[in-house]
C-alpha cells in the first residue's frame, strides 16, 4: 500500500479489518462526517477507535438482538461487568439489565435516546468497549465469519512481553507498576477514578488542566468531576504566572493536575519540573501524558505521579491496534492508591490485541526516531515556505528548552507538528497526498484538520472561532505526523499541496 497517495473515502488504513483509521480525503468529507451526513457515514465501516462503531461490532450486536429477541432495545457491549456498571451509572436509563457473554457484557435497556447518548459518549470517553479482534472472535464462534484477519503476532504470554518492554521504555521500577489497557483513554479514566476517590476522601475535588489536551481527556475532566466548579483550565502551558496563582489560591483543594508533554495540537511543553514541584508541595497528583512524543522519545515519568500513554501511537505503528498504558510511580505519595485503583478500574488489553501489539512494539524506537527526524526536516522546509504562516512543534523557540528537559536524546522531538496556513485549509488538505485521518505516530505520514475533528461545534460559526482564537487555537490548523518514508517523498507531497 502506497501511503503517500490519495485514498478514497472510507479506505482502511492500513488494509486490514483491524485498521485504526479510515480515510477522510477532503474537507467536505470531514464536515460530512461531523454532521453525520448519510452519504459519508455509509462509507465508513470503521474509523478512529471509539468514534465510529466497527462493522464487526455492528454484526455482533445484530446477532445478539436476533438470538435474544432484543429488537427495539438499546444494547451496548462493555469489556467487563465493572465497566458495564459504570456505564449504567453514567447513562442512567429508566430500566436496564446486564447480560454476561463470553468475554464481554451486554448492557440492555428500553428505548431512551438521552440515556443512549450518554452511554455512547461514556464508551467513547472511557475506552472500555470491546475491540474489533474480540468481536471477530465472537463472529467466528457463532459461525458468522469464516476466518481471522491474517497478521503477524507474538506467541506465548504476549501481555507479559508487552509489560516488560513498556516498563523498560517508561522507566517504571517494576512490572507490577505497569498496567496494559485497551485504550489510552481507558488508562486515563482509570488513573482519574483512582485519584479522584483517594483525593475526595481528603476533601480535595478540584482538577487543573494545563494546555490544550486531547479532547476526550478534557471531556473526562469536565464530565466526571463532581460539579462544574471542580475543573479549572489554563490554556497556555507556558503561562507560569497563571499556574502559580492557581496553586496559591486553590492548592488545598487541588486533587490533581493533568497535562500532556507536549500538548495537543499546539505541541507546547510547560515547565514540567516546576509543575511537579508545585503539585508535590500542595498535595496534588500530577498526571502526565507523553503520547504526542512517544515513550521512545520522552522520559517524563520521573516527574509524574502517574503516566498515561496512548499505545495506539508509536507502539502500534502499523496502525491496527488500539491500546493504552497506565504507569504508577512507586516513589509517589499516591503509589498505593494508584496501584489499588488501577487494579480495579483498568480494562486490560485483550489477548489477541496484546499478541499483535507485542509484535509491533519491536519497531517502536526505530519508528519514533525516524518520525522525529522527518519532523525536524519538514519543519525547517515549511518554515521557509511562502504559503505557511506559522509552524507549531516541540522545537519551537518558546517551548524547546522545556521540551529538552525530558528528551531521551538529540532530535527526539516526536512525529508531530501543526501548521497555520496563508492559503485556505480545504485547498491544501484536499490536494495533499498522504493518509488523512485523526491519528499520529505511525510508520506512514498522516494529516488532519484537527480543530474540525475535535471542536466542530466551535468552528461552525464566527463566535466559536473567536472563542478558539482567544485561547490560542487557530481553527484552520493542519496537524501533521510525518512517517518513516524517505523525506524527499514527504516534502514532494506537501510541495504539491501548497503550490
Amino acid at each position: 500500500m502506497d501511503f503517500l497517495a490519495h485514498h478514497p473515502l472510507g479506505t482502511h488504513i492500513p488494509n486490514s479489518v483491524h485498521a485504526v483509521c479510515a480515510s477522510l480525503p477532503t474537507m467536505a468529507d470531514v464536515i460530512g462526517y461531523e454532521e453525520k451526513d448519510p452519504r459519508i457515514m455509509e462509507k465508513l465501516d470503521l474509523g478512529y477507535p471509539r468514534f465510529i462503531q466497527h462493522f464487526y461490532l455492528r454484526r455482533v450486536l445484530d446477532h445478539l438482538r436476533r438470538r435474544k429477541g432484543w429488537d427495539g432495545d438499546t444494547v451496548f457491549l462493555a469489556a467487563s461487568e465493572g465497566a458495564a456498571r459504570r456505564l449504567l451509572a453514567h447513562a442512567r436509563p429508566r430500566d436496564a439489565s446486564l447480560d454476561p457473554q463470553e468475554g464481554f457484557v451486554a448492557v440492555r435497556f428500553s428505548e431512551d435516546p438521552e440515556a443512549a447518548s450518554r452511554a455512547r459518549l461514556f464508551l467513547q470517553h472511557t475506552g472500555c468497549g470491546i475491540s474489533s479482534r474480540e468481536a471477530e472472535d465472537v463472529l467466528l464462534r457463532e459461525g458468522l465469519l469464516a476466518s481471522r484477519q491474517e497478521e503477524e503476532t507474538v506467541s506465548g504470554d504476549a501481555a507479559a512481553a508487552c509489560v516488560s518492554a513498556l516498563r523498560a521504555a517508561s522507566g517504571a521500577a517494576a512490572d507490577e507498576d505497569v498496567f496494559l489497557c485497551r485504550s489510552g483513554m481507558n488508562a486515563f479514566h482509570a488513573v482519574f477514578l483512582a485519584l479522584q476517590r483517594a483525593q475526595a476522601a481528603r476533601g480535595r475535588n478540584l482538577w487543573l488542566q494545563v494546555g490544550w489536551l486531547y479532547l476526550d481527556t478534557q471531556r473526562i475532566l469536565e464530565k466526571f468531576t463532581d460539579e462544574s466548579s471542580s475543573f479549572l483550565w489554563i490554556h497556555d502551558p507556558l503561562d507560569q504566572r497563571a499556574i502559580e496563582e492557581v496553586f496559591a489560591q486553590h492548592g488545598a483543594r487541588l486533587a490533581g493536575v493533568v497535562t500532556e508533554t507536549p500538548t495537543n495540537p499546539l505541541v507546547r511543553t510547560g515547565d514540567i519540573p516546576r509543575l511537579a514541584e508545585l503539585s508535590r508541595k500542595h498535595g496534588a497528583a500530577l498526571v502526565l501524558d507523553p503520547s504526542l512524543m512517544g515513550l521512545a522519545n520522552a522520559d517524563a515519568f520521573p516527574h509524574a505521579d502517574a503516566l498515561v500513554v496512548s499505545l495506539t501511537k508509536y507502539a502500534s505503528s502499523r496502525g491496527d491496534v488500539m491500546a493504552g498504558l497506565a504507569v504508577a510511580n512507586r516513589t509517589s505519595p499516591f503509589a498505593e492508591v494508584l496501584s489499588r485503583g488501577l487494579k480495579e478500574f483498568v480494562e486490560p488489553l485483550s489477548l489477541r490485541d496484546a499478541a499483535r501489539l507485542a509484535w509491533t512494539l519491536r519497531d517502536m524506537e526505530d519508528v519514533s526516531r525516524a518520525g522525529s527526524a522527518n519532523t525536524e526536516r519538514l519543519v525547517a522546509w515549511l518554515e521557509r515556505h511562502p504559503a505557511v504562516a506559522r509552524v507549531h512543534w516541540a522545537g519551537a523557540s518558546d517551548t524547546r528548552r522545556n521540551h529538552e528537559t525530558f528528551m531521551r536524546g538529540k532530535g527526539c522531538f516526536g512525529a508531530m507538528l501543526s501548521v497555520e496556513l496563508k492559503r485556505p485549509l480545504a485547498e491544501v488538505y484536499d490536494r495533499l497526498r498522504c493518509v488523512k485521518a485523526p491519528s499520529f505516530g505511525a510508520r506512514f505520514t498522516m494529516a488532519c484538520p484537527f480543530v474540525y475533528l475535535t471542536h466542530y461545534d466551535r468552528v461552525r460559526d464566527e463566535a466559536g472561532r473567536r472563542w478558539l482564537r482567544a485561547r490560542g487555537l487557530e481553527p484552520e490548523l493542519l496537524r501533521i505526523s510525518p512517517g518513516v518514508e524517505p523525506f524527499d517523498r514527504i516534502r514532494d507531497a506537501f510541495e504539491e499541496a501548497l503550490s
